[in-house]
C-alpha cells in the first residue's frame, strides 16, 4: 500500500491521523436565489461541516442545444431541453466574492466544480479553496491538466469509472508528482441505494493510488457516510438543502440542516472509535478488572492442613484472588493457614 501524503484545505490537514472532512454539497440548491446560498451557508457551518460546495458553470460548458431535457428531473420537464434546463441553474459569476467571503468568515472552505477550463480559472483567481472534478469530466483530460496546474487541492469523484480512466484522469491532474488530491468514491446514482454502494472500494482505491480517499454519498440517509468513514474515507460529501420539499431537482435526496448536524456528529465519533492509539495493551478499560473479573475464593472457612477440594473454591468476582486458570493447579494442594470464607485464594496460602 503507497503512503498517504499530507497536505491542507483551507484549515483541514489531511494525513493519517486526521478527522473526516465534511463537504456540504450546496450545489444547485440555491434554486437561483443568491440570499438562499448565503443562507445555506450559514445553516453549513451552523450544522459543523467543514467546506461547502457550489457548480460553476454556464450552459455553454455542459450540454449541446439540440440535447432533449432530461427525464430524471421532474423540474426539468417544463424546459424544452437540456440546455435550458442547464442554463435555469447557473450560478452567476458575479455571486462569487460574496459567497467566499461568508464562506471563509465562517472558518469553512469554499470548494466547487468547475465544468470548463475558463470556470476553472475564475475559481482559483477568485479564492476557492480546492477544486471539485465532478464524475462526469473524469475522461475531460484538458480540463484536468489545467485544475492540476494551477496550484489548488483537487477532489475528483470516480462515479461511472473505470480503473484505467482513473489512472488516465489522476496522471493528467499531475499524480504521482501532484498528491494533494482527495479521491472520492462514487455512484453516479441520485438517490444512491445501499446495495450499489460497493463501499470495499475505498481501501481498494486507497491501497492503488496511496491517495486520501472519501465517499460522495448521494444516498437519502446516513448510514453509508458513517459505513464509509469506519472504512478509512477521510472527507465525505453530501448535497445539503433547507428542505427536502423545495422543487429543485437535487432537494430530494439532500440533506437538511439536522440531518447535516446528525452526519457530523455521528462522524466525529466514529473518528475516534476507529482512531488506532498505536498499542494493543494500552486499555482505558484496564482499570474495571478488579470490579468485573472474576478470581479464586473461598466458599467457607479452612483451617490450616486442609487439602483443596471442588467444594472449597468459588470463581466469583473481584479480580483479588488467583485467575481461573489456575483452579485445577490448586485443587489438591494443602493450605499451610487458616482462613476465612470469601477470601481471596493466592499462592501464599499455600506456603510452608
Amino acid at each position: 500500500m503507497k503512503k498517504t501524503k499530507k497536505f491542507s484545505i483551507k484549515n483541514h490537514r489531511f494525513d493519517q491521523a486526521s478527522s473526516c472532512f465534511i463537504i456540504a454539497e450546496i450545489g444547485n440548491n440555491h434554486d437561483g436565489k443568491k440570499e438562499r446560498a448565503l443562507e445555506l451557508i450559514q445553516k453549513a457551518a451552523s450544522s459543523g461541516a467543514h467546506a461547502v460546495k457550489f457548480q460553476t458553470f454556464k450552459a455553454d460548458d455542459i450540454v449541446l442545444k439540440n440535447q432533449p431535457a432530461p427525464r430524471g428531473f421532474k423540474t426539468a420537464k417544463k424546459f424544452k431541453s437540456f440546455y435550458e434546463f442547464a442554463a435555469s441553474l447557473a450560478m452567476p459569476f458575479d455571486w462569487y466574492p460574496s459567497l467566499i467571503r461568508k464562506t471563509h468568515s465562517l472558518n469553512m472552505a469554499f470548494i466547487s466544480t468547475p465544468c470548463s477550463i475558463e470556470a476553472a480559472e475564475f475559481l482559483s483567481k477568485s479564492g476557492a479553496d480546492a477544486l471539485k472534478i465532478a464524475s462526469m469530466d473524469v475522461t475531460n483530460i484538458p480540463l484536468l491538466e489545467k485544475a492540476g496546474r494551477l496550484k489548488k487541492p483537487v477532489i475528483i469523484s470516480s462515479g461511472m469509472s473505470e480503473l484505467y480512466e482513473l489512472d488516465e484522469a489522476l496522471k493528467a491532474l499531475g499524480y504521482p508528482r501532484k498528491n494533494d488530491i482527495v479521491l472520492m468514491h462514487c455512484l453516479s446514482n441520485y438517490p444512491l441505494k445501499p446495495q450499489d454502494a460497493n463501499l470495499a472500494q475505498i481501501k481498494a482505491l486507497k491501497d492503488r493510488y496511496g491517495l486520501v480517499v472519501g465517499f460522495s454519498d448521494h444516498s437519502c440517509q446516513n448510514y453509508l457516510a458513517f459505513a464509509a468513514v469506519s472504512l478509512g474515507a477521510k472527507a465525505i460529501e453530501k448535497h445539503f438543502t433547507l428542505n427536502k420539499k423545495l422543487s429543485g431537482p437535487e432537494h430530494f435526496f439532500s440533506l437538511e440542516p439536522q440531518d447535516l448536524k446528525d452526519l457530523v456528529e455521528g462522524i466525529s465519533c466514529i473518528d475516534s472509535a476507529v482512531k488506532d492509539n498505536g498499542s494493543l495493551t494500552n486499555r482505558p478499560d484496564r482499570d474495571k478488572r478488579f470490579i468485573y473479573r472474576r478470581s479464586l475464593h473461598l466458599a467457607c472457612d479452612i483451617t490450616k492442613g486442609t487439602v483443596l477440594e471442588p467444594r472449597h473454591i468459588e470463581i466469583k468476582r473481584p479480580e483479588g484472588g488467583l485467575s481461573p486458570k489456575y483452579y485445577d493447579a490448586v485443587i489438591g494442594k494443602r493450605i499451610t493457614c487458616n482462613l476465612k470464607k470469601y477470601q481471596p485464594v493466592t499462592w501464599d496460602v499455600f506456603k510452608k
